[in-house]
């Protein structure tokens, strides 16, 4: 959206719903922390995200994303674990 900004992005993950999707940190290696905000009609939903690049991150990558979560006023009280056991990998062609 703003290439002053990399880290604000807008998403298409809902055909005809564009919410902003914000890094709000990253090593660049191991571990992403990432927010969504969405509003629509009154009504606002917030989304968390902590982002791998395996399948398993250290506790530590976790913590640290859920302490800056709160850290912005982010209720991470229903965040949960993926189970990411018994996934299959796809690779792409690019």
């Amino acid at each position: 959206v703003d290439p002053s900004n990399p880290a604000h992005m807008v998403t298409n993950f809902v055909p005809g719903v564009s919410p902003p999707f914000d890094v709000l940190d990253t090593d660049y290696i191991n571990y992403s922390c990432a927010h969504s905000c969405l509003s629509i009609v009154g009504i606002k939903t917030e989304f968390v995200y902590v982002y791998g690049r395996n399948r398993t991150l250290a506790k530590k990558y976790v913590d640290h994303c859920r302490t800056l979560f709160q850290s912005f006023g982010l209720d991470i009280s229903e965040l949960v674990d993926s189970n990411q056991t018994n996934c299959q990998t796809h690779v792409h062609d690019l």
